[in-house]
């Protein structure tokens, strides 16, 4: 039987510790998440460390600047 892999994508546009409690809750097996950074938005490369080093989360790797 095949395994399902549910997939998050998470625009992140301010409040990076917000995001950071958000993947620690969809850590699982299961579950991926990506995470896209804004352009705009001010982060330190340290953060973007935490949040890499956190299993399951991927950064995307290019930042581009978006409207909701």
């Amino acid at each position: 039987m095949a395994k399902h892999i549910i997939c998050c994508l998470v625009l992140a546009h301010k409040n990076l510790s917000q995001i950071e409690r958000l993947c620690l809750r969809l850590n699982h097996d299961d579950i991926r998440v990506i995470v896209h950074l804004d352009k705009k938005m001010s982060v330190r490369r340290s953060d973007i460390n935490r949040l890499e080093h956190m299993p399951n989360v991927n950064i995307h790797p290019t930042r581009h600047s978006c409207f909701l």
